[in-house]
């Protein structure tokens, strides 16, 4: 009999075990080789005057647009004859507002990533699989200029919208 409780109670801590680690493997996220070489290959580019940096393709480039009280950034392919699969940019000032779906026939969903070394919310519209994504994020780096962000993009597929959640991941202060 008490062979039998020794064997009941091996096989119940092993299902034990094995559901815990299930459960621990659940709760992280997958994470794509691909999507993780491609962070690891992008370049720290600084963004104007202001002292944000964003990591980029080697073969991309940023372009500033000023305003009266806003700068505008957006980074794309630098061969503009080539086919576009991903851009974005971002509004640096006081009164950011978002851009609305193409069209009716966009589905809206929401996802997370890391930006500035905190978890943000994004809308993101797939509009008949071409995706565009954003966020308002309030600036926390003291500069009263650009006092939120309105980070956005432009995806042709789901795998490069996540290289653009990546890209944005790496935007941080100096």
């Amino acid at each position: 009999m008490n062979e039998k409780k020794v064997l009941l109670s091996m096989f119940l801590t092993v299902v034990l075990l094995y559901s815990c680690n299930k459960k621990e493997s659940k709760s992280k996220p997958n994470s794509d080789p691909v999507i993780d070489l491609f962070k690891k290959n992008l370049i720290e580019t600084k963004i104007g005057g202001s002292n944000l940096y964003i990591s980029l393709p080697t073969n991309y480039k940023i372009e500033e647009n000023l305003g009266p009280d806003f700068k505008v950034y957006h980074f794309k392919h630098i061969d503009t004859n080539s086919v576009q699969n991903l851009s974005g940019g971002f509004y640096l000032g006081y009164h950011p507002s978002e851009f609305a779906p193409d069209n009716d026939d966009c589905k809206t969903e929401f996802s997370e990533s890391e930006v500035f070394n905190k978890q943000r919310k994004w809308r993101i519209y797939d509009c008949n699989g071409e995706f565009s994504m954003q966020s308002i994020i309030i600036n926390e780096s003291n500069e009263i200029w650009n006092e939120k962000i309105h980070a956005f993009g432009n995806a042709t597929t789901k795998n490069d919208l996540d290289k653009l959640m990546k890209i944005y991941s790496t935007l941080n202060k100096k």
